[in-house]
């Protein structure tokens, strides 16, 4: 009953280091973090006056993207990542997926990290499904029986995963720092006034004066949307333009096409400043924080392929078609 415990222990334990759980931890508290913070602290108390039309435009109760509507944004990478990887794994021909290991290059890198699983279980296939040939060791090796597929299949759950991870890091570290600028900075929306209007509030009374009424009209620099936007969306970019070889020479229309969640992005963006919600310059900064996040997260996480025409994980790992061995190590 002990060696089981310890049995699923160790494969619980492999499994959230395989899939960067605690990656995704990182970014969760860090997000979190400026969250709180924006949510319970007061902005700075920056003076105005009433006289200033540049935070005297009409407050529009109904804005073209409301914030919910970023979470279906957030997810949309999601669905590309994981419907193109499958379509790639399943249709791509043996020894000619990018991530195959038939693939001399990937034997190479592979071999000289065996240690990153250990050797010893094998699998079997059995009634046409690959499974763990007995004994309750958590360790995985994939043998001759199970197929180009099976091994295809566990690597591409760790493709997917770490460009979810991509977006989740992005749009994780941009909200934290937005948020924790936002409260710093207290920069007026251009509504400001609007605001006080709709809400009857005078702007010269003393809790107006005092930053006790209307936070959020205080919360203009940078632009949170703007910011989300690029952060969720560039990385989807950077994926479709890799998987078009663009990086490799491809035609330019193939840049068009992948280049279309910026343009997305862009009009998320724009559409603060139709509804009133931003200054410019608040939308030019949270569009680059956006971008910037979304550019390291991809570079810490993926880099080119030797035929520089993919983008491929830093680590994963690989299992060799071997009996009795077991391989993991940087991509190719």
């Amino acid at each position: 009953m002990a060696a089981e415990g310890d049995s699923c222990f160790r494969g619980l334990l492999y499994y959230l280091k395989l899939y960067r759980m605690a990656d995704f931890l990182t970014a969760l508290l860090f997000g979190g973090t400026g969250f709180l913070v924006a949510h319970f602290l007061k902005p700075f108390c920056r003076s105005f006056s009433v006289n200033d039309p540049s935070i005297n435009n009409t407050f529009v109760h109904n804005s073209t993207f409301p914030t919910w509507s970023l979470f279906p944004v957030c997810f949309i990478p999601v669905f590309f990542f994981v419907a193109i990887e499958l379509m790639r794994m399943k249709f791509s021909s043996k020894g000619e997926w990018y991530l195959d290991v038939k693939d001399s290059a990937l034997q190479v890198e592979s071999a000289h990290l065996e240690n990153a699983l250990d050797p010893g279980t094998v699998y079997r296939r059995e009634g046409g499904q690959c499974g763990k040939a007995g004994g309750d060791d958590t360790r995985f090796m994939l043998g001759e029986e199970c197929g180009v597929v099976a091994r295809r299949s566990f690597v591409v759950k760790q493709v997917i995963v770490h460009w979810i991870l991509v977006v989740f890091f992005s749009v994780m570290f941009q909200l934290g720092i937005v948020d924790l600028v936002k409260v710093y900075a207290g920069v007026l929306r251009p509504d400001f006034l609007g605001r006080l209007r709709s809400a009857k509030e005078d702007p010269n009374s003393e809790k107006v004066i005092q930053c006790n009424v209307e936070k959020e009209g205080r919360l203009s620099f940078p632009s949170g949307h703007s910011s989300c936007a690029f952060a969720a969306l560039t990385p989807l970019a950077i994926y479709l333009l890799g998987v078009q070889k663009v990086f490799n020479g491809g035609p330019l229309w193939k840049v068009v096409v992948g280049l279309w969640p910026i343009f997305f992005a862009l009009v998320i963006a724009v559409s603060r400043t139709r509804d009133n919600r931003h200054h410019t310059s608040d939308i030019i900064a949270g569009s680059i924080i956006g971008m910037l996040t979304s550019f390291l997260s991809v570079s810490v996480l993926f880099r080119f392929s030797e035929r520089g025409a993919y983008l491929v994980p830093r680590r994963v790992v690989f299992l060799l078609p071997r009996a009795g061995r077991s391989a993991g190590g940087d991509a190719p």
